[in-house]
Protein backbone atom coordinates (compact mmCIF):
# COMPACT_ATOMS: atom_id res chain seq x y z
CA UNK A 1 0.00 0.00 0.00
CA UNK A 2 1.19 3.53 -0.68
CA UNK A 3 2.01 5.74 2.29
CA UNK A 4 -0.65 8.04 3.69
CA UNK A 5 -0.33 11.62 2.48
CA UNK A 6 0.82 14.19 5.05
CA UNK A 7 -2.69 15.73 5.17
CA UNK A 8 -4.59 12.40 5.33
CA UNK A 9 -5.79 12.85 8.92
CA UNK A 10 -6.79 16.49 8.30
CA UNK A 11 -8.96 15.43 5.36
CA UNK A 12 -10.56 12.64 7.42
CA UNK A 13 -11.49 15.10 10.19
CA UNK A 14 -12.83 17.60 7.63
CA UNK A 15 -15.05 14.92 6.09
CA UNK A 16 -16.38 13.95 9.52
CA UNK A 17 -17.14 17.57 10.41
CA UNK A 18 -18.96 17.96 7.07
CA UNK A 19 -21.30 15.09 7.90
CA UNK A 20 -19.49 12.09 6.41
CA UNK A 21 -18.54 8.86 8.18
CA UNK A 22 -15.27 7.31 7.02
CA UNK A 23 -16.01 3.59 6.72
CA UNK A 24 -12.76 2.37 5.16
CA UNK A 25 -9.19 3.58 4.74
CA UNK A 26 -6.38 2.39 2.47
CA UNK A 27 -8.45 0.31 0.06
CA UNK A 28 -7.03 -1.46 -2.98
CA UNK A 29 -9.24 -2.44 -5.93
CA UNK A 30 -7.81 -4.90 -8.43
CA UNK A 31 -9.20 -5.97 -11.79
CA UNK A 32 -7.06 -8.04 -14.14
CA UNK A 33 -3.76 -6.11 -14.25
CA UNK A 34 -5.20 -2.78 -13.07
CA UNK A 35 -4.65 -1.78 -9.44
CA UNK A 36 -6.30 1.30 -7.90
CA UNK A 37 -5.54 2.59 -4.41
CA UNK A 38 -8.19 4.65 -2.61
CA UNK A 39 -7.36 6.61 0.52
CA UNK A 40 -10.84 6.67 2.08
CA UNK A 41 -14.40 5.57 1.51
CA UNK A 42 -17.10 7.59 3.26
CA UNK A 43 -20.87 7.49 3.62
CA UNK A 44 -23.13 10.35 4.72
CA UNK A 45 -24.21 10.33 8.35
CA UNK A 46 -28.00 9.77 8.51
CA UNK A 47 -29.83 13.10 8.28
CA UNK A 48 -26.65 15.17 7.95
CA UNK A 49 -26.64 15.82 4.21
CA UNK A 50 -29.86 16.49 2.27
CA UNK A 51 -30.47 14.27 -0.77
CA UNK A 52 -27.24 12.33 -0.29
CA UNK A 53 -27.00 8.64 -1.08
CA UNK A 54 -24.27 6.10 -1.45
CA UNK A 55 -20.58 6.31 -0.83
CA UNK A 56 -17.73 8.49 -2.01
CA UNK A 57 -14.15 7.45 -2.70
CA UNK A 58 -11.57 10.05 -1.63
CA UNK A 59 -8.02 10.39 -2.92
CA UNK A 60 -5.84 12.65 -0.75
CA UNK A 61 -2.98 14.59 -2.34
CA UNK A 62 -0.89 17.49 -1.10
CA UNK A 63 1.41 19.50 -3.31
CA UNK A 64 3.88 20.89 -0.81
CA UNK A 65 7.08 20.13 -2.73
CA UNK A 66 8.93 22.29 -5.22
CA UNK A 67 7.37 22.35 -8.67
Amino acid sequence: MPQKDIIHDVVRVALQRAGWRVVMEQLMLEEDELRVFIDMVATPEPGSLPLSRGEIAVEVKSFNGAS
